[in-house]
């Protein structure tokens, strides 16, 4: 279970005045106090930041601030609904120079109670003259959350609906079934069969196609690898084309091919263009897209990025990627609190689109690509990019044997031929298990909400580009 239900970047918090933590309102997260404590229970400053935590559950504490103040240390502390601290969860030892640069603190901690709960400091700090902590981002979210009675209860729960799934399944597969014609014959004739009704979908799923049409072309034209891949690899092979209910497109490609994809992009003739930035929070990702030229149409097709590894034991390299994952989105949001950095003084929301900023993080990348054996050009097997989501942190198919990809060969999506992984049946077998199940997320796959103004750019896409 993972969940984040306190979040904070500058300079959106507000503060709010207590009578009985003395914490002023200032401009850009600077909090202080308005008078000198009169005992040490006094001496505190309180957030008007709440969530609610849980008793035993694991969280984690991560704070950037800078602070001026006389005293040697930080308590941070959860505080309950009148403002009186219930409990430290953690304690920063102040160093020369914190008041000059955005400090980085991490800590976990585990509630001692189920409660709905303030943020606060406390340590004689803040009192005096120029003295202040200044908040630039916070977060508090759950890290582990331990097997309890009550999760024991939801897996005997989720074991029954399971059951329950599997005998809906069986009654459904035979009931479809024709004459002598094989339940897996059912199940692909049942699949084909399939259409959406849904409007609204057609139009997004029509004017989504264009992208990966022309991305397609142009990637033949110029000797680009890359495969169609995920739900888009599903719908491929079993309705040869769109998921009925499903409304975005994901292809793979290696890294040095979409060097050689930008390269192309940026001389072509085409409504397409590469859209690269990278997200940093607790999932860090390199984000790269197909998107339409004319801005004004927010759609686009994901491509992930794979690498080639030279190894002996795809799952001791699997491990180590899996480790070094982790050193990278830390050390990423580590790079977005710590703004003495002067390339890195402009990150917002999350988003990082500077060419320059970009760079710094791929360097660090590379480092750790180095240490997983990663060669751009060949290796004994492909490998999920650390720089990708975590999407494969806890599944199988993070690493594969070459020939898994290589060669390509050529399925039909929406009356068009493109790459898929040589062998995209153990491929899919191995990330999803047996595709002709009925799926569970059926009808809820959409990624686009169906505004007025999107579906009005979409059929505008459809009459510009459609031909």
């Amino acid at each position: 279970m993972s969940s984040q239900p306190l979040q904070y970047n500058s300079p959106v918090l507000h503060y709010k005045y207590e009578s009985n933590c003395f914490s002023e309102k200032c401009k850009k997260g600077v909090v202080k106090l308005s008078r000198k404590p009169k005992t040490d229970a006094d001496d505190y400053a309180c957030l008007n930041l709440c969530c609610a935590v849980r008793k035993n559950v694991s969280y984690s504490l991560i704070i950037s601030f800078k602070i001026k103040t006389k005293s040697s240390h930080i308590d941070f502390c959860l505080l309950n609904v009148d403002k009186t601290i219930t409990q430290k969860i953690g304690e920063y030892q102040i160093k020369p120079g914190d008041a000059k640069r955005y400090t980085y603190f991490n800590v976990k901690f585990t509630p001692n109670r189920d409660d709905f709960v303030f943020f606060g400091f406390r340590g004689g700090l803040l009192y005096g003259f120029d003295n202040f902590i200044m908040i630039d981002s916070l977060q508090i979210y759950e890290t582990v959350a331990p097997v309890t009675q009550l999760n024991r209860r939801f897996d005997i729960v989720d074991r029954n609906m399971d059951i329950n799934y599997q005998r809906e399944q069986f009654i459904h597969w035979n009931e479809a079934r024709n004459g002598d014609e094989s339940t897996l014959d059912a199940k692909k004739r049942f699949f084909k069969s399939l259409k959406t009704e849904d409007e609204s979908m057609i139009v997004v799923q029509k004017a989504t196609n264009i992208l990966l049409r022309e991305f397609g072309r142009i990637c033949d034209e110029n000797n680009i690898d890359y495969w169609i891949d995920f739900g888009t690899l599903i719908g491929t092979v079993r309705h040869s084309g769109f998921i009925p209910w499903d409304d975005d497109i994901d292809v793979g490609m290696m890294r040095k091919d979409i060097d050689k994809l930008q390269k192309v992009l940026d001389k072509a003739d085409t409504c397409i263009k590469l859209s690269k930035y990278y997200c940093i929070d607790r999932d860090t990702c390199n984000i790269v897209r197909i998107v339409f030229k004319d801005d004004s149409i927010q759609l686009f097709v994901d491509i992930f990025i794979y690498d080639f590894v030279k190894t002996d034991d795809m799952q001791r390299t699997w491990n180590l990627a899996k480790k070094l994952r982790n050193t990278f989105i830390f050390e990423t949001l580590k790079y977005k609190y710590v703004r003495s950095e002067p390339k890195l003084n402009y990150w917002e929301n999350r988003r990082v689109f500077d060419p320059e900023h970009i760079a710094l993080i791929d360097s660090r990348r590379d480092e750790l690509n180095e240490q997983i054996g990663v060669d751009l050009n060949s290796g004994d097997a492909i490998a999920w990019g650390i720089d990708n989501v975590s999407f494969f942190a806890t599944k199988p198919g993070g690493i594969v044997p070459y020939d898994r990809i290589f060669p390509l060969k050529r399925l039909c999506f929406e009356g068009r031929e493109y790459n898929v992984p040589n062998k995209y049946e153990a491929q899919l077998s191995e990330r999803y298990g047996d595709i002709y199940s009925l799926p569970k997320d059926m009808q809820t796959h959409s990624h686009y909400a169906k505004t007025e103004y999107l579906l009005s750019k979409c059929k505008d896409a459809i009459r510009r580009y459609d031909k």
